[in-house]
């Protein structure tokens, strides 16, 4: 069984799912009401059940700079390696898809490393939006540039008080 819900975030509306081992899914929709395909994805076979006043308890553990809920992953290994890599980068600090391909021990597979970035199925609590191009620039986001620019500033604004 898998418990879902939405609520307000720092950046806007989310909708989290979290099984009895820990927080598999979290992401950004401007219409939170509608589970997302990527949730749908991963719960066949398991039982979606709706408890949005359960899942907005969570969301003030959630939206810290430093998370300590449990995770719920399942990737293939390259993709953990790359998430795992992701957990290293510091809050408010960027990372090129080059750099998390070294951090991850394979560095020629750069594309790879981009597709598993972007395969995240926990935005903000694995940190894909700390990945920038190698020019520095945003680059894409799957919640869009402005919720990424948002997250990165709000790490910014807050780093000091986890510091």
């Amino acid at each position: 069984m898998i418990i879902y819900g939405t609520g307000e975030s720092p950046f806007g509306p989310c909708q989290v799912a979290r099984s009895e081992r820990g927080i598999c899914y979290l992401g950004f929709s401007a219409r939170p009401e509608n589970r997302d395909p990527r949730l749908e994805r991963m719960a066949l076979g398991k039982r979606l059940v709706r408890a949005d006043d359960e899942i907005r308890k969570l969301l003030p553990e959630i939206f810290t700079l430093r998370p300590e809920l449990p995770l719920d992953l399942k990737g293939t290994p390259f993709q953990m390696s790359i998430w795992r890599a992701l957990l290293e980068i510091p809050a408010g600090a960027t990372r090129s898809y080059t750099d998390v391909a070294v951090a991850s021990g394979r560095p020629r597979a750069v594309r790879a490393a981009a597709n598993a970035v972007a395969a995240n199925p926990v935005a903000w609590l694995v940190p894909c939006h700390r990945v920038v191009r190698k020019d520095g620039s945003l680059g894409g986001y799957h919640w869009g540039t402005a919720c990424k620019r948002a997250m990165l500033e709000y790490e910014n604004r807050h780093r000091s008080v986890v510091s």
